[in-house]
């Protein structure tokens, strides 16, 4: 199903839903703007590489979990994506390069100032002003476990 809003197509296709048992119909998804909300979900392991695949998003919200490991640099495929909420969680390592060169309107993932990554305290790298290497050798990083088996971990989430 679309609807048309003057000379743009807005609304296409509906999904069917079944949360909490319940199963819930969705007409008339927008088009102009895909979000994705998984925060406070209390999800572990690793960011999944595969969200790469979803070209259309331009929100995606995995704030207040349990996610570990480095920011994947495929992230920087997202070329729709506007806003990256990784707020509170444990991920660590270089934030990916290809993240400041996303430029939907303007190069924004550079003008995030470090609150903007809050509780993530091992992720170093611009535009972080921590940068990668200095920090405490007393600090042992977590022993990640095959990326695999963590991307499937936290999918599983989902099934």
């Amino acid at each position: 199903m679309s609807t048309i809003l003057g000379d743009s197509l807005i609304y296409e296709d509906s999904v069917r839903l079944v949360i909490k048992s319940q199963d819930i119909e969705l007409e008339k998804i927008t088009t102009i703007l895909t979000a994705i909300d998984l925060s406070s979900n209390d999800f572990e392991g690793v960011i999944l590489k595969a969200l790469k695949d979803l070209g259309s998003l331009w929100i995606l919200n995995l704030s207040d979990n349990n996610l570990r490991g480095d920011i994947p640099m495929e992230m920087g495929q997202l070329n729709m994506l506007e806003v990256l909420d990784l707020y509170w969680n444990h991920l660590t390592g270089k934030s990916p390069q290809e993240l400041t060169k996303l430029n939907p309107r303007v190069s924004q993932f550079n003008t995030f100032e470090n609150n903007s990554y809050g509780g993530n305290f091992d992720l170093c790298g611009p535009p972080l002003s921590n940068h990668c290497g200095t920090s405490d050798p007393s600090h042992v990083p977590h022993p990640l476990e095959s990326e695999e088996e963590d991307e499937s971990y936290f999918a599983s989430g989902f099934t």
